[in-house]
């Protein structure tokens, strides 16, 4: 948007309009510029909130509690088996300094090519330009400065001397207050270590080699999600939903057990990381640097404007560091649990656990009348007993751990345990949980209601939070509405699409309802106005069919991947559930698309087998869509926006939606509001105003009876009041605004346009407001006369 200059600073009228004017466009350059949502959020927060309250605790508690975090404890917790701790720790000890590397590819003593350094700063050009900065007070962008092969030289240099800068080895802790926690005690605080921006490119660029090698050896197992290339967050969730269907279609109830690891990642035992990566050959410079990185490593606390002395940590992998999430699963390749009779079977692969990274979660089949939960608690046990006493040495947190058993017509008469190595504490039922950011119910007939509940109500507040910056910056223009609907309200009305198809209309409202207030709220139109122009007009696609399309891209995403990999499984799984006749996503994809509005899709299950037959079926929910709306715009409300004067094919759907240029071209809001008004049928005329109006008898007024309240020759429509109406017979307002109008048009475009103007056909005078649509200049001197003739129309009839 150009900068305004309308205002006059000499005139006593426009005193002090100039700096609010000024003030308001630069916030709004601020708004357009944000990237993400956390840079919208902190800059609206800078609007509106004052300085943050102070911690209430010490920087020497601070200190203390944090120390203690990151160091191992003076005794073991007695679910630690303390000889094989300590056995880790002597290997660990044995490990040589410098290590030969022994991968076929060279993965770990390879030097840093300048291909490498470029990928890593394309990484980093795309973090906030203001993001923390350690010690060295080097922030990404500075990195960017600097020449491809000074970069590597130093990073191969550092590799190759098995040597860490000082000032990368230094990171400031930040504490930060859990919600609803008392402010008071030091175990209410996370910790955000802000580390040097250099050392983080580093160990950016180590961690794509270790998932190099991750790769090669195929070390993952299949069941873990969490921060690998290719696997999307909502894979678990997926198969998740399509083990409940599926043990609802055996007749059985599905145990699910949510277990929650204490501090996994600050409690990693780095010993034990250094001893499984030598055993499995993940030897060289790089990984000796890696070694040497962690073992030099200190923290400080700062609270305020002071800082703590410095501290060292023996174990843990640092939170928030590039290559932390690949340590851990390495870390923990090995964590499978035995098998069981009672596991659900995809493509004759036993599920035993899904996991993204620390976040686990057990299944297993039961009786649906009379749960047996005797499986589950040998599994458990195993878990605690045998892996993480003896293996990974870290704890269970009953009071966060669940159980949810779905399914099911009654509970079990007893709970499942953890010992911690000492009494046995109980795992709590619950009706609904969460994983992967999806809500799961005990509720089959609506499993999902909580998901639409959640999301509507936090896409509202976005919403809500969008439209309340209008008096930070202004009237929102459109375009840049739109984009800040994309980036805001969007994400949390399609979030878990791909695994929860739209199939109850109620739970889909919630989310229709959000997308319209906004829209209509953008455009300056009423709650009475018709739903079709908020999308033909502005571009957006209407949610229901937006959710579709990606729950189909989903299908073909899982179509892609490997037999092997978890979530194509699920999707060939749900494939012959939908041919026994059984309930699945599938089946709730075919519903979906028989439900889509005025021109249903009917699917053949045989298009989801093939990539082919997926876009397909997208090509015809984008057809149903463009079928939709212009059906919603070719009605006799609307005689301004029937497709026969535009350029629409129902073929193409870019042609029905998209932002159309009149939206950018006319400035001022309150002339672009009326001209919405007028081409939407939410304006002061007789035609739209009688529509809503009833005789005594409860009849509508017929539309031959919604005569002109000033010259009652006709209709009061809208072509009848911008270029036939006389106005009223002691004043001639109405036709000196018409003829000052029509001159303005043929200095600009010639009288012909006029003369279609002033035509007694309509179809020749809704061609020629087409025309000013279209115009450069003439939209903002058309949206000027609807907006003076309009005003000449009060709503009161």
């Amino acid at each position: 948007m150009p900068m305004p200059t309308d205002t006059n600073p000499r005139s006593n009228k426009h005193r002090g309009r100039l700096r609010s004017r000024l003030k308001k466009w630069f916030n709004l350059q601020m708004l357009l510029h944000c990237r993400t949502t956390g840079e919208f959020w902190k800059l609206r927060r800078s609007w509106t909130e004052g300085r943050r309250r102070a911690l209430g605790i010490t920087i020497k508690q601070a200190r203390e509690e944090f120390s203690i975090r990151m160091n191992p404890p003076i005794v073991l917790p007695p679910t630690i088996d303390e000889s094989r701790f300590l056995e880790d720790k002597e290997r660990a000890a044995e490990i040589p300094e410098a290590t030969v590397d022994i991968t076929p590819h060279g993965t770990f003593s390879r030097h840093y090519g300048t291909q490498e350094v470029i990928w890593a700063k394309r990484k980093v050009c795309k973090r906030p330009r203001k993001s923390a900065r350690g010690i060295d007070n080097v922030g990404y962008h500075d990195l960017l400065s600097i020449s491809n092969e000074k970069l590597r030289d130093l990073l191969n240099a550092c590799i190759e001397q098995r040597k860490v800068p000082s000032l990368w080895t230094l990171s400031t802790l930040i504490a930060l207050p859990k919600p609803h926690k008392p402010l008071a005690d030091p175990k209410s605080y996370r910790i955000i270590a802000l580390e040097s921006c250099v050392a983080k490119v580093m160990t950016l660029m180590i961690d794509r080699r270790f998932r190099e090698y991750l790769d090669d050896t195929k070390l993952l197992p299949d069941s873990q999600n969490g921060f690998r290339e290719g696997y999307r967050t909502n894979n678990n969730s997926f198969v998740l939903r399509h083990c409940i269907d599926k043990a609802r279609a055996s007749g059985k109830c599905l145990i699910t057990l949510s277990i929650d690891l204490k501090n996994a990642f600050p409690s990693t035992n780095l010993n034990t990381l250094w001893t499984k990566l030598h055993d499995l050959g993940a030897r060289g410079p790089i990984i000796d640097w890696l070694r040497e990185f962690y073992r030099r490593m200190t923290y400080r606390v700062k609270v305020g404007d002071d800082y703590s002395s410095a501290f060292n940590s023996t174990w843990g992998i640092m939170a928030g560091d590039s290559i932390s999430p690949a340590l851990f699963l390495a870390y923990t390749f090995d964590f499978e649990p035995p098998t069981s009779t009672d596991d659900i079977l995809l493509q004759d692969v036993h599920i035993t656990r899904l996991a993204f990274a620390d976040d686990v979660i057990f299944l297993l089949l039961a009786d649906r009348n009379m749960p047996s939960i005797t499986s589950m608690q040998e599994r458990l046990t195993w878990v605690e007993g045998e892996y993480l006493a003896k293996v990974a040495f870290l704890e269970l947190n009953a009071t966060k751990s669940l159980c949810c058993i779905i399914g099911a017509k009654r509970l079990p008469d007893h709970h499942l345990t953890v010992t911690n190595g000492g009494a046995p504490q109980p795992i709590d039922y619950v009706d609904d949980f969460r994983y992967g950011g999806i809500h799961f119910s005990t509720n089959l007939r609506n499993m999902f209601y909580l998901n639409y509940k959640t999301w509507s109500s936090r896409a509202q507040n976005a919403a809500y939070n969008v439209v309340s910056t209008e008096s930070f910056v202004g009237s929102l223009p459109t375009r840049e509405g739109i984009r800040l609907y994309y980036a805001l309200v969007d994400p949390y009305l399609i979030f878990g699409c791909e695994v929860i198809v739209d199939v109850t209309e109620k739970n889909l409202r919630m989310l229709e309802k959000v997308q319209i207030y906004f829209l209509r709220r953008l455009l300056g139109l009423n709650p009475r106005s018709p739903i079709g122009p908020l999308f033909t007009e502005t571009g957006v696609m209407p949610i229901r069919h937006r959710r579709i399309i990606l729950a189909l891209r989903f299908a073909r995403y899982a179509l892609q991947q490997p037999h092997s990999h978890y979530v194509n499984r699920a999707f060939r799984d749900a494939l012959d559930l939908h041919r026994r006749n059984r309930r699945s996503w599938v089946s709730d994809i075919a519903k979906a698309l028989r439900s889509l509005p005025l021109h249903p899709v009917i699917l053949n299950v045989d298009e989801l087998e093939t990539i082919m037959g997926i876009d397909s079926l997208i090509e015809q929910v984008q057809e149903s869509c463009a079928h939709y709306l212009l059906d919603s715009i070719n009605s006799t409300r609307l005689p301004l926006l029937q497709s026969n004067f535009r350029p629409m094919v129902t073929t193409s759907l870019q042609t029905v939606l998209c932002l159309r240029k009149y939206l950018r071209t006319v400035k001022v809001p309150a002339h672009k509001e009326a001209l919405l008004s007028l081409l939407c049928a939410d304006h002061s005329l007789g035609v739209e105003q009688y529509r809503r109006k009833r005789y005594p008898d409860g009849s509508r007024i017929p539309y031959e009876c919604r005569v002109c309240r000033y010259c009652g020759h006709g209709t009061e429509t809208e072509l009848h009041a911008l270029f036939r109406c006389e106005g009223p017979e002691q004043s001639a307002m109405i036709t000196e605004r018409r003829w000052e109008f029509l001159e303005r048009v043929e200095q600009l475009a010639g009288h012909e346009l006029v003369s279609r103007c002033v035509s007694d056909t309509d179809e020749s005078a809704i061609i020629a407001i087409h025309y000013f649509l279209e115009h450069d200049d003439l939209a903002a001197v058309f949206a000027k006369f609807v907006f003076d003739i309009l005003k000449m129309f009060p709503i009161s009839l």
